[in-house]
């Protein structure tokens, strides 16, 4: 397995991939980072920094522009929330920016080795992706027991009022965008179209009763 470095594995928009569920999944969907996943392909802010040969989008003249606003303010994973902060920091102090989500990566790693029961791994990812690392020590000296680590963590995020949901509500639509209209289903082309009158257009006439050659002598 190739190890990427801590700068490779923070993402162009701020998403560092090693503290992201979809990243740590067992499942064969899993991804395989923002930077090597074939779906980077739908990523706007990834072919944007491509082309423009940088690594992230606070390095940009741009930066912050329209499309990172609107995926900022628009996506609702938990995880990617401390997007914003992230490159916040990568444009002051990136050396250490990268040493602590190294620390965070870690304490994910000693909590999915200690404490995972098979169904606590999306909210580790997201606790270690949003909580302080101070608190993240904290659940790890908790016993292994049954829901030990998992209830720990709820109670310290709901003591230092962090959501830990994995999505939150949509937000609303904005103002002044128009509602989308409503294309009105056609008929197949291969049907013909009845016209005013009631025909049916390209039809062929109806024959009269006893007009089939094969009454005629």
């Amino acid at each position: 397995m190739v190890r990427h470095s801590a700068a490779e594995l923070l993402a162009p928009c701020g998403i560092y991939c090693p503290l992201c569920p979809r990243y740590q999944s067992q499942a064969q969907s899993r991804c395989l980072g923002c930077r090597w996943d074939p779906h980077r392909e739908f990523c706007r802010e990834y072919h944007c920094v491509t082309h423009r040969r940088l690594m992230y989008c606070a390095e940009c003249e741009a930066y912050p522009c329209a499309n990172v606003e609107v995926f900022l303010a628009w996506d609702s994973f938990v995880t990617h929330r401390p997007c914003a902060n992230n490159l916040s920091r990568l444009a002051r102090n990136p050396t250490g920016l990268l040493r602590d989500l190294r620390q965070r990566e870690r304490l994910l790693q000693e909590m999915l080795r200690q404490h995972d029961d098979g169904r606590s791994r999306s909210l580790f990812c997201r606790a270690a992706a949003l909580l302080p690392p101070a608190l993240l020590k904290e659940c790890l000296a908790v016993p292994r027991a049954e829901n030990g680590c998992r209830g720990r963590l709820l109670q310290l995020a709901k003591q230092a009022k962090i959501d830990l949901e994995l999505r939150q509500p949509a937000p609303p639509l904005r103002v002044g965008c128009p509602p989308r209209r409503r294309l009105k289903a056609r008929p197949p082309a291969s049907l013909p179209r009845p016209s005013r009158g009631g025909a049916v257009r390209g039809a062929r006439p109806a024959r009269p009763a006893g007009s089939g050659r094969h009454l005629r002598r």
